[in-house]
């Protein structure tokens, strides 16, 4: 039965395979020939990069799939084998048959989703980017992590960010971000205007919107998987480039033949040396109504001079594998990332202020993973995150000064033993142990006129939990189930988080989907808006505690997949109800509600995403749509539900590829609906605790208005190039646009009150989106 099966799903593809398309090679490297005729002829092929290495591929004029893959493996030591209609597998010409290959090198099934680099995996339904294979996409000029992902529907950034991601309308502190297995909290290089992850070092991205193994716990919105490099290659490689805003370099070589390879790369900010144009547009929408663009702006005004207004920031990575025996690998990564700014400005009376935000977020991860056989394999990792935010303030003058400080740490430690048995080709099961220990220290010190004034607090936490998984495979049919129980120690709670996701094949063209989850999070972000005097770095991290409870996450999704000549189509519609939401009340516009406690709520979202994708030879073309609801009910806030902060009922984009030999363009429309704001109606008169009069703002209905539309249009073009006939150097030179129309777009909207009138009138401020930004690149790869 299976014979007849996989014969079915190899005539699908005959159509494909028996197409010709004229191929053009002259001793090209087999790599970048086997990511070429990838989108030719819309198939995937899973390889081992070292497979391909030294291998060259020289052919002109109109070819079958089937006869160039002849081709191949007529010139190179490597033979292609078929899985099903668009997957192939290569391999060592001397290696044995796919069928024997070891439970450890499992093959992945996929199918293009986007565009080149973007696959859906066809077993877990989870969506994978490799940035080594990304076509351009609209106004990146170069592979950005975590920006890449907003191209999927469902995922988007109403602040512009890069890295801060809302996925499903959950926020950025939901996400559950790992890299190579560390838990990161930063935000991103430049305010989140850059990831903080080198593309250039990440292998894969998986990325779950709903549907997440039973092995990711945490967090209770999406989560994204940074896997970087696993191989040890043959030789020395590496690649160092710039754009217009960092300059990066990226070495892999092997110590010992087959056994031990090691990878270093660092990435650094050109904005203390280049003051490009770049950087100032990036720096005009990260900075604009904060103290810097204030004391800018009255440094044009009056006697005012900045002595220093310097921002910098860098990432380190360094990863070891070792492969002592057969089957078995061990690997040692560790990540620095850091952001300073500093700020000093002084009058002519010798008064003035100095600023100065560090943040910082440190970690390593030790991972080995073995294979017993084809029926056990077995992981284990150890990893160790440290973040730190350092905020300083100094207000000073010739003979005094006060200084006010703001520190938030968090020391994540965690480990993970996980056991695999396959007893046949359709069923698997897990199960693992996770512990984790978090410590979130919070600490707020004022030193004035010789006093100090200091609030600490230091809350820690353990977690132990249990988890198993059960996945069956069948030609039509895939089916996960699993289940993950939680123990806090310092809470003696225990709570469960069950999860399912299953889908099943309808005829050869569809594929229905449904899954089911309950995630909990003891961790996340609060907004003080009191605590730093910048109007930068304002979150802070906070542990659940008597104030701010566990929150918890109930998500039900259902969909649709059509995939036929090119054609795909993504239809899913989700539920999500989540409990224990707590803000500082000063974090919301209203004056109704003591300011000095937490108040705690819900939210229940609601949404579809949809995905419409054409591949017609080397165009690509996709059409994202999602539609949502996101509700807030916060009673002690409002007596009504309300929208949340960042709900956008309509986000729309529209974006294509072309790629034709070493040439790469790329343009894109985003459309999304204004995000909420709370209007402002007047300006009121009351009594203080001191007994004087002051004034506030009196607000209408929270969240009650909405800015207006957004859209921006964005393009991108590569160009990739050899330095000789031999191909030892291969450069690339690129150049982006954002935002081209140069709209101004409102992403926020906020007042406040200007008291050099009596009495105090009422002041709107908006923050703008990017102006026109453009980006060049040049690159060297060895």
């Amino acid at each position: 039965m299976k014979k007849v099966l996989l014969s079915i799903l190899l005539l699908v593809g005959l159509l494909i395979h028996a197409q010709e398309k004229n191929l053009d090679y002259n001793n090209e490297p087999l790599e970048h020939v086997v990511r070429d005729i990838e989108n030719q002829f819309q198939v995937r092929f899973s390889f081992n990069i070292k497979t391909l290495q030294s291998q060259y591929i020289t052919h002109s004029g109109a070819i079958t799939l089937d006869a160039f893959i002849n081709l191949i493996q007529s010139q190179t030591q490597v033979k292609i084998q078929q899985i099903d209609s668009d997957n192939f597998v290569i391999i060592k010409s001397d290696e044995k048959s796919i069928r024997d290959l070891n439970f450890l090198d499992e093959v992945v099934i996929v199918s293009e989703y986007l565009t080149s680099g973007f696959d859906l995996n066809k077993k877990t339904g989870a969506i994978t980017v490799k940035p080594n294979k990304l076509s351009v996409l609209p106004g990146l000029v170069e592979p950005d992590v975590l920006q890449s992902l907003q191209s999927l529907p469902g995922v988007a950034s109403p602040t512009e960010s890069a890295s801060r991601l809302h996925i499903r309308g959950g926020t950025p502190d939901q996400n559950l971000i790992l890299f190579d297995d560390i838990t990161m909290y930063h935000d991103g290089h430049l305010f989140g205007m850059i990831s903080p992850f080198n593309p250039f070092v990440t292998e894969q991205i998986e990325v779950f919107r709903s549907g997440a193994s039973a092995e990711y716990g945490k967090r209770i919105a999406g989560v994204v998987n940074i896997k970087t490099v696993s191989d040890i290659l043959d030789k020395l490689t590496g690649s160092f480039g710039a754009n217009a805003i960092q300059s990066d370099l990226n070495i892999s070589a092997p110590i010992i033949k087959d056994k031990l390879g090691v990878t270093v790369a660092g990435r650094r900010a050109l904005t203390d040396i280049w003051d490009s144009f770049t950087f100032r547009n990036f720096s005009d929408k990260v900075f604009q109504n904060t103290k810097i663009e204030e004391v800018n702006n009255i440094q044009t005004e009056e006697e005012l001079s900045v002595l220093d207004n310097t921002f910098n920031f860098y990432d380190v990575f360094a990863k070891i594998i070792y492969k002592p025996i057969e089957n078995h690998s061990l690997s040692f990564t560790s990540i620095f990332v850091d952001n300073d700014l500093n700020h000093v400005n002084q009058d002519l009376d010798l008064e003035g202020s100095a600023d100065n935000l560090k943040l910082k977020n440190d970690g390593f991860s030790l991972n080995w993973k073995g294979s017993y056989g084809k029926r056990w394999r077995s992981l284990f990792k150890l990893y160790y995150s440290d973040y730190i935010s350092e905020y300083v303030n100094r207000q000073f003058d010739d003979e005094s000064q006060e200084v006010f400080t703001r520190n938030n740490r968090i020391n994540d430690f965690g480990l993970s033993a996980i056991a695999y048995y396959k007893p046949s080709d359709i069923h698997e099961l897990s199960l693992g142990y996770d512990f984790s220990n978090y410590e979130v220290f919070l600490e707020l010190l004022e030193n004035q006129d010789d006093d100090t004034f200091t609030e600490r607090s230091n809350t820690k936490q353990n977690r132990h939990t249990l988890f198993s998984e059960y996945n069956y495979t069948s030609d039509k049919w895939y089916v996960r189930a699993g289940l993950r129980a939680n123990y806090f120690s310092d809470f003696d709670l225990v709570n469960f988080e069950p999860r399912f996701y299953s889908d099943y094949q309808l005829g050869n063209n569809f594929k229905v989907k449904i899954s089911a989850e309950k995630r909990y999070q003891i961790i996340s972000q609060l907004v003080s808006f009191d605590v730093n005097d910048l109007g930068l770095g304002n979150e802070v991290w906070a542990l659940t505690n008597e104030d701010i409870p566990v929150l918890s996450n109930t998500q039900f999704t259902t969909g649709i997949l059509f995939n036929n000549n090119g054609w795909k189509l993504d239809i899913e519609a989700y539920h999500k109800r989540i409990k224990g939401l707590s803000s500082l009340t000063r974090g919301f516009n209203t004056n109704a509600l003591n300011t000095d406690n937490f108040t705690s709520g819900s939210n229940t979202i609601y949404g579809l995403d949809l995905l419409v994708k054409k591949r017609i030879q080397r165009f690509s073309f996709w059409l994202g749509y999602s539609l949502s609801k996101n509700e807030l009910d916060f009673p002690e806030i409002q007596n009504t539900k309300f929208p949340g902060n960042f709900d956008q009922r309509h986000v729309f984009s529209l974006s294509n590829t072309f790629n034709y030999k070493r040439l790469q363009l790329s343009l894109g429309w985003q459309y999304a609906t204004g995000t909420p704001f709370s209007e402002a109606s007047s300006v009121e008169e009351f009594t203080n605790d001191m007994s004087q009069t002051d004034y506030r703002i009196d607000y209408d209905e929270q969240n009650g208005g909405r800015l207006p539309s957004y859209q921006r249009l964005d393009a991108s073009v590569i160009y990739d190039f050899y330095f000789s006939k031999k191909r030892k150097l291969k450069g690339r030179v690129g150049a982006s646009v954002m935002n081209i129309l140069n709209r101004e777009n409102d992403i926020d909207r906020f007042f406040s009150l200007d008291e050099d009138n009596s009495p105090p009138t009422l002041v709107q401020e908006n923050s703008i989106g990017l102006n026109a930004t453009a980006n060049l690149v040049f690159r060297i790869n060895f």
